[in-house]
């Protein structure tokens, strides 16, 4: 299966090349209906994938797909067999230097990026910073694109793996990954060289045509640092969870100080499958991580594959919070939009964020589901870090429910770090109730609510918030 971050769709969210095969108990590969089907399938490669029992992947190519999927379903010792997904890639206040455009913590009503905003709609950060600023007992994993880990906003709140020696080229802790010291790579070789990512597309151009950027998008894609970030989605997200505040640098995240572990599933062309998932998580479960935040569009037709790795993320107790999306659709439709996995599984550790304008109302495209959808949060221009691999990020304002999810993420840090002996089920139920009710999100959301920081961590809301004219300025 392939999956995607908060991107455009493609029409196909199958890799009709590759079959995914669960096997009952007793018959994997290495007992006799096994090996059987390994070689009637005469796979370019196959693989069991990670963290989930009896799965294996088999690389079929696409002109036998079909064939090798429907032999594969009736296969004795087969439980069932199918396609892979695509899926694609959405106290005082800090010294920040551009912390007065962070509206999304603090809604004056100033102008942001050429809109106008409604004060109070925000997630009222100041006085949950006044609480608490330090989740750095809970690790966050970001399933995504990588992280630019070395920034200076960023570093001193990725996690670090204890195991590991950085930069020596050697396996230390014996896990599988070499000098994974804030994370990992684990995506699949996907990348398609006749393919690139460009603004939101996939492009073919013929070799030679001037707007061919296969060399430099190879380059790219061949930066091979373990987690960096290379695409340009998973360092921003990585800036709203966490960027280091009050350090008169940049932004401030919204935990101040965090864990942030990078898990680099996304390939280079944007899109992941199953065995990249699954290895992600498997990855922020064995390291420790209590909560993965993951932006990735609602594209998915149902996975009898998929929903065992989300089953076993709800057994390992990791709250996985997920953007609704940007494709303004409603996940509770009936009948039900075919495209709407991960979203509708119904495991208790999902939580679903659909975005807010600076007006406090449903960001237009952001998708919805009074239903599948739990809470909103901010989602438009969002003062956060770009992603650049030579020279540090600089501030950019981006926008999709991929930024309103680490948010959300970010708060179940710090609300289980003021808490740590309490349960994944008490940590949602406490953003869930805690969050600013809006009548007009309650046809959007189950909840209705917007996040709120302050009442997470135990504190109260103003009422207030401080004149336009002076960012630096407080309320009672």
């Amino acid at each position: 299966m392939v999956g995607s971050v908060a991107f455009a769709q493609r029409e196909d969210t199958y890799n009709r090349a590759r079959v995914v095969v669960r096997f009952t108990e007793g018959n994997e590969p290495g007992n006799p209906a096994g090996d059987g089907l390994v070689e009637y399938m005469r796979a370019r490669r196959y693989e069991r994938v990670a963290y989930i029992e009896r799965v294996y992947a088999f690389d079929v190519g696409r002109e036998l797909g079909e064939e090798r999927r429907e032999v594969a379903a009736r296969w004795p010792g087969v439980e069932f067999a199918e396609f892979d997904f695509i899926g694609h890639v959405a106290s005082l206040p800090p010294t920040d230097a551009n912390w007065c455009e962070q509206w999304a913590f603090e809604n004056r009503g100033q102008t942001v990026n050429g809109t106008s905003g409604t004060a109070t709609k925000d997630i009222c950060a100041i006085k949950g910073w006044s609480a608490r600023t330090d989740a750095s007992s809970v690790t966050i994993a970001i399933l995504d694109t990588g992280v630019n880990w070395q920034h200076p906003d960023l570093i001193d709140n990725m996690w670090v793996n204890p195991g590991e020696i950085a930069g020596n080229g050697i396996d230390d802790d014996n896990n599988g990954y070499v000098d994974d010291v804030n994370g990992v790579g684990v995506e699949d070789d996907l990348y398609d060289p006749s393919f690139c990512f460009d603004s939101g597309n996939i492009h073919p151009f013929p070799e030679g045509n001037p707007q061919d950027i296969r060399p430099a998008c190879e380059a790219f894609c061949n930066y091979n640092v373990p987690a960096v970030d290379h695409g340009y989605h998973g360092t921003p997200i990585a800036a709203v969870i966490g960027a280091k505040g009050d350090n008169g640098n940049q932004v401030a995240g919204t935990a101040w100080r965090a864990s942030m572990m990078a898990i680099r599933m996304i390939s280079c062309d944007v899109t992941f499958n199953l065995s990249s998932a699954a290895k992600a998580f498997q990855y922020a479960s064995a390291n420790g991580a209590k909560i993965a935040s993951c932006s990735w569009e609602p594209i998915f037709e149902y996975s009898a594959s998929l929903e065992l790795v989300f089953k076993q993320v709800r057994d390992d107790g990791i709250i996985v919070v997920l953007c609704a999306g940007n494709t303004n659709t409603n996940l509770d439709a009936s009948p039900p939009p075919s495209f709407r996995y991960p979203h509708a599984f119904t495991f208790a550790n999902i939580v679903v964020v659909m975005g807010t304008d600076q007006s406090g109302s449903k960001w237009g495209p952001s998708s919805y589901g009074a239903t599948s959808v739990d809470i909103a949060a901010p989602s438009i221009n969002i003062r956060t870090l770009d992603n650049q691999l030579v020279t540090p990020a600089q501030p950019v304002y981006e926008g999709g429910t991929s930024f309103a999810a680490p948010m959300v993420a970010a708060a179940c840090g710090l609300v289980w770090a003021e808490h740590p002996t309490w349960t994944y089920s008490q940590v949602i139920s406490k953003i869930l109730n805690s969050g600013t009710y809006d009548s007009g999100l309650s046809t959007y959301c189950a909840t209705g609510r917007r996040l709120n920081l302050a009442a997470a961590l135990g504190a109260t809301c103003p009422s207030c918030r401080p004149p336009v004219t002076n960012c630096y300025g407080s309320c009672p």
